[in-house]
């Protein structure tokens, strides 16, 4: 088994720590990967998989068949 990852850290987050300090490093490091994503896409639009809710989250991608995913889900979870 390897190390365990240092408090305050994603890495520790993403193997499941929830201190404080290490849910705000997973939250920043995953608004750092969605803002990455939005960038990416914006400049290649064809990289999106469309009609996901994956990419109304995560490529911030707004057209008719991804706000339709999202507003699909919301539905099923009301």
């Amino acid at each position: 088994m390897g190390t365990k990852p240092e408090h305050g850290t994603a890495a520790c987050y993403n193997q499941g720590c929830r201190y404080t300090e290490c849910r705000q490093a997973g939250s920043i490091y995953h608004k750092g990967q969605r803002q990455r994503r939005a960038e990416t896409a914006a400049a290649n639009p064809d990289v999106i998989p469309h009609g996901t809710v994956s990419s109304y989250s995560n490529y911030n991608c707004r057209c008719e068949p991804c706000s339709k995913a999202k507003a699909d889900s919301r539905k099923s979870h009301t």
